[in-house]
């Protein structure tokens, strides 16, 4: 739970870092990588250089997105920056990326449950976060050999499934959220029409496919926690990234 800081090269923005719970490194914070960043092999973790569409705008009081219609696309790779406050995100809301641009559009070779995209837009080093063991399904307890699932595990979810409602227990937004090392931040999302649930809940990217035009996610709230979580791959959801073992 000790936390340094690092630069990301291809933007020089900083970053804090730390070893969690589950034994691996982890960054504490949402990517913020800009819309419009050509990433390659030597800084990023591609096979081969990658642009990032350029970002939507947005002004604060304007909960509309400037092409609502990438976000329906599952075919679309789509960025919205928001910058790092907004006055729907107390916390910072840092960006948003469909699944395509978060796999750097290696997703779109993937289909089934529990596969995982060969690249991301995480630094070199550092990679996507899965929902599920390779190549085992969700619902065929793939989900206990993700990475999402197993940090949420020792931040406060039962080791019984991939989904938990708690009941007077610790939960994983009170031991992993907004405030804490982990720093899970409750971002919201950014849907076909306009940001929503800032505040109160946080989604997160996984690497892994679902079945259909879907992919997995981390999702949480003060009341619920899903390591494998489905959502269309269109939508806008936070990034975050650890380090490669």
């Amino acid at each position: 739970n000790n936390t340094i800081i690092v630069y990301d090269k291809r933007d020089e923005q900083p970053y804090k870092i730390a070893k969690l719970a589950d034994g691996k490194y982890w960054m504490v914070e949402n990517l913020n990588l800009a819309g419009g960043t050509t990433i390659t092999s030597a800084d990023s973790d591609v096979t081969e250089d990658y642009t990032l569409p350029a970002s939507a705008t947005k002004n604060a009081n304007d909960n509309n997105l400037t092409d609502s219609t990438q976000f329906s696309d599952n075919n679309t790779a789509y960025v919205y920056n928001t910058g790092k406050r907004t006055s729907d995100c107390t916390n910072g809301c840092y960006s948003y990326y469909s699944y395509l641009a978060a796999t750097a559009g290696t997703g779109a070779s993937i289909s089934g449950d529990g596969y995982n995209a060969p690249s991301s837009i995480c630094p070199k080093g550092w990679r996507l976060p899965t929902a599920t063991t390779e190549g085992v399904g969700r619902d065929n307890g793939g989900y206990t050999g993700g990475d999402f699932y197993n940090l949420a595990i020792r931040y406060g979810m039962s080791a019984n499934s991939y989904v938990e409602n708690p009941d007077n227990s610790p939960t994983f937004a009170s031991l992993a959220g907004p405030g804490t090392t982990p720093g899970f931040l409750l971002a919201g999302l950014y849907d076909s029409s306009a940001f929503s649930y800032g505040g109160s809940s946080g989604n997160y990217w996984s690497s892994t496919s679902a079945s259909g035009p879907v992919a997995f996610y981390l999702d949480f709230s003060s009341s619920f926690v899903g390591s494998a979580s489905g959502y269309g791959r269109g939508i806008g959801l936070s990034v975050r990234c650890l380090a490669k073992s």
